[in-house]
């Protein structure tokens, strides 16, 4: 049914849409909720090179930076193989023919400033030439000096920070031979990159190996090369600071750089000048990164004016070459790595192939569309599955392979590189030819939408401009056979389907705005302009939740309801004055609950909320609180104090002397955690004294500890792993252990020793029910767990972050409340599977 006979909704104009406020392009993430770890590339004007640099570097330094002078020298370059008989020959030449190369070098690093630095561009990429064709060698590259004037990307690749020196495919050996006719050279041919600074303060790898902005700044570039050539599995650039420098490896784990050397000392310039006889001469585009299963067309080269072709060879006994530029590339450096291409399979039958990079831990692309089969609204899969390496015999392409690490090393941030083909071919939506299409289009998608949801449960989870696809009859050699497949939805690799037990998922609050004709748009808070020119991944992920899942009466409803309406009048009408408006209470806390400020608290009646005391500053910033009876005892650094009526009256102290990161009042004793999980301290409330010690064992980080009702001497401990255990604290016994596979939904890999963060425990609380605890999780599920019969009751799902806090009802209601570090609070009703009430 086309959109203008459906009663149930009604799409308005692209101009009435128009009057959305705007909102930006949102850029790809590696996860649909977090934009940090984005490249330059994603240029806008809300993420300037600084801001989105800054997220660059939040992202390194989880992941680490690290130095493998073994690895990247004699593994990936294989600098021993360089094509010199003597490269101390090589380095005397330098010395005499490019003198005063090199003392200009020295001037300015000894005495120039940071703006003189481009005056370093010029010697070196003499140097570099020289080095190239030592011996009447022909190169294969030359390193030339490089900015946005000289290269053409060929994409929607829109920043204009170039590395200042570029190893450039050529023909003939003259980079002058394949310059386009604007006189540049296409970013396709840049294999490799050198980034030159002043100073060797400028070093990307810091004292403490941590990321810095020089550090965000060359991974950029090597995002950029990603972009260049989206077939690589890694990158090589060089760092030059001052007179050091280090070749850097880049792939989507992380970074890996060679020691600094000191270019023209007697030991570092014949390594330089193997590095660089490597990369401009030696090196094939597979040795420079190239996956080895994806090969130039026979007679295409990089650098030849139409865009080359590319055969595919995807390991599984299927083959196909690529048509034309890709219809996407991922600007992301850590994320996905997305691409997106028209190919065509050995039997002629053309499809989309997407390639991107999925965590170990997550569930391949492909197993999702064969759940889903064919269904009108929805791309069809014709092959997929993880790459797999054609020569090597090594199984999958990933990154634990590539860096050819032991299969017994752990290695927790191992990525996989996944492949799709699907049809039909779309053209993206700001492709439509008109208004009537795009609208059309859109609404088969929603259509399609509708009809996974309702019949399968499903959640896309990851809905913006670019998952949505218009019919490309150009493409596909006719029209589209029907209204409903005009439009249709792709990219389900974050989607979710309901399991065995009931899952619902928690979506931020959304609001209504109304156009001037009267109709009404539903978009969240923060919604964008939509339309066939500007799109915004908010606002139609806003259309389509609202349309797909509320309208069709599936899915969770974002309005407020009483799993008892119906018996309202037989319960008592009390109206609880802890949420009516009294008094602001003039504090604003951080992260800790909210009677603390910082090595202070506060105490307040829950009642009329007066402020009742406030106690003096601890001696290091309060971690945890803890109330018995009258008494207030708080966690600060390695000490727990008790505080009656505002005043100090107790301290004690860890006797190993480390921060405690938790604390818990137990019948007449203190349990404390230290801050690194590895033991708990019981102390005796009244006296202070130590009363016991237990060390937990190793793969076992304590977060939290519950006392479970009516269980006598006995505690719940949580982990960061995960799992949790049941200890009995009088006779200092470890009684049981709920593994993490019977407490969350996990991947074969996590159950298989792999770590995850977002397994962690967060979050604990007694049902009203004897035995049944609420445990909340980092990745955003809660799970009601029966702690004596060890079964999972029932299974939620927060989406946008980790649960803080959970709560139960307990005046009869059976309801659930949860917290997430996004700050939004559901409510769950119990009776019905934890159907999700209301969102905040």
């Amino acid at each position: 049914m086309p959109p203008e006979n459906d009663p149930s909704f009604s799409l308005p104009t692209l101009q009435e849409l128009s009057l959305i406020s705007h909102m930006d392009q949102t850029v790809e993430p590696m996860s649909p909720s977090r934009p940090s770890s984005h490249s330059i590339s994603n240029f806008s004007p809300n993420y300037d090179t600084k801001s989105v640099r800054a997220g660059l570097i939040h992202d390194l330094k989880r992941f680490g930076i690290h130095v493998d002078d073994e690895f990247v020298l004699k593994e990936v370059l294989k600098i021993d193989e360089a094509s010199l008989k003597d490269a101390d020959a090589c380095a005397d030449l330098l010395r005499s023919t490019h003198r005063k190369d090199i003392e200009s070098l020295q001037k300015v690093v000894m005495h120039g400033k940071v703006k003189d630095e481009k005056h370093m561009y010029n010697p070196l990429e003499n140097l570099c030439r020289t080095i190239a064709t030592y011996g009447s060698k022909s190169p294969r590259r030359h390193l030339v000096i490089t900015n946005s004037k000289h290269l053409e990307s060929e994409s929607h690749f829109t920043g204009s920070l170039i590395p200042d020196l570029c190893a450039v495919e050529v023909g003939n050996g003259e980079v002058e031979s394949i310059k386009t006719r604007d006189g540049k050279v296409f970013l396709r041919q840049v294999a490799a990159f050198a980034e030159v600074k002043k100073s060797d303060k400028d070093d990307p790898v810091p004292a403490r190996s941590s990321a810095t902005l020089n550090t965000a700044q060359v991974a950029d570039y090597a995002a950029m090369l990603f972009i260049g050539r989206p077939f690589n599995l890694f990158v090589i650039g060089l760092s030059i600071c001052g007179n050091k420098f280090r070749v850097g490896y880049f792939d989507r784990s992380g970074i890996l750089f060679s020691e600094a050397r000191d270019m023209f000392s007697k030991q570092g310039l014949p390594i330089f000048i193997k590095v660089i006889r490597r990369i401009t001469c030696d090196m094939s585009n597979i040795d420079l990164g190239h996956n080895p299963n994806i090969h130039l067309l026979e007679g295409h080269t990089y650098y030849q004016n139409e865009y080359p072709k590319f055969r595919v060879d995807t390991g599984h006994q299927s083959s196909y070459v690529t048509e034309g530029r890709p219809l996407w590339i991922s600007f992301s450096y850590l994320g996905r790595g997305t691409s997106t291409w028209v190919a065509s399979s050995s039997g002629g039958v053309k499809l989309v192939l997407k390639f991107a990079w999925r965590s170990e831990n997550r569930r391949g692309e492909a197993s999702i569309y064969n759940d889903v089969g064919e269904m009108p609204g929805v791309a069809r899969l014709m092959d997929g599955g993880d790459m797999m390496w054609k020569q090597r015999g090594l199984g999958q392409i990933s990154i634990r392979s590539i860096r050819n690490l032991d299969p017994k090393v752990k290695f927790e941030r191992n990525v996989i590189l996944h492949f799709v083909g699907i049809n039909p071919i779309g053209k993206m939506l700001w492709d439509a030819k008109d208004d009537l299409e795009f609208c059309l289009g859109i609404w088969a998608a929603i259509k399609g939408y509708r009809r996974l949801n309702k019949k399968k449960g499903f959640l896309h989870r990851d809905i913006s401009p670019g998952n949505v696809f218009i019919w490309d009859e150009f493409q596909n050699g006719k029209p589209a056979p029907s209204d409903d497949e005009i439009g249709f939805l792709a990219d389900l690799e974050f989607a979710s389907f309901p399991t065995s037990q009931s899952i619902y998922v928690a979506r931020p609050r959304e609001t209504v705005t109304r156009l001037p004709s009267g109709k009404t748009v539903t978009t969240p808070i923060d919604s964008s302009r939509i339309s066939s020119k500007n799109l915004s991944n908010t606002a139609v992920h806003s259309v389509f939740e609202e349309v797909a899942i509320t309208k069709s009466g599936a899915g969770p409803e974002m309005t407020r309801q009483d799993p008892d309406s119906s018996n309202k009048s037989l319960l008592p009408q009390k109206e609880p004055r802890l949420f009516v408006p009294f008094r602001a209470l003039g504090l604003i806390t951080n992260y800790v609950p909210f009677v603390l400020q910082r090595r202070a608290w506060a105490l307040w009646e829950g009642g009329k909320m007066t402020l009742l005391f406030v106690g003096p500053d601890a001696p290091e910033q309060i971690s945890n609180l803890a109330m018995d009876g009258d008494a207030v005892w708080a966690a600060a650094g390695p000490h727990a104090l008790k505080y009656i009526r505002g005043k100090e009256v107790l301290r004690v102290t860890n006797p190993l002397g480390t921060a405690l990161s938790f604390i818990t009042i137990f019948g007449s004793q203190l349990l404390a955690l230290t801050e690194d999980g590895s033991r708990m301290i019981l102390w005796d409330t009244e006296d202070g004294n130590l009363d016991a010690t237990i060390e937990f064992e190793a793969g076992f980080t304590a977060t939290l500890i519950l006392h479970p009702v009516t269980y006598l001497n006995k505690i719940l401990v949580s982990s960061s792993e995960g799992s949790t255990q049941l200890w009995n604290v009088r006779s200092q016994i470890c009684i049981h252990k709920f593994p993490l596979h019977r407490l969350q939904s996990i991947s074969e890999a996590i159950q298989a020793g792999s770590v995850d963060p977002s397994c962690a425990i967060t979050s604990m609380v007694q049902s009203p029910a004897v035995d049944v605890v609420g445990i909340g999780f980092a990745s955003g599920e809660i799970s009601v767990y029966d702690v004596r019969a060890d079964e999972r009751l029932m299974r939620m799902f927060m989406d946008g972050g980790g649960i803080r806090a959970l709560g139960f009802r307990s005046d009869g209601h059976p309801v659930l409340a949860s917290a997430s570090s996004a700050g939004h609070l559901a409510l769950w009703d119990l009776n019905s599977g934890g159907r999700l009430l209301h969102m905040i």
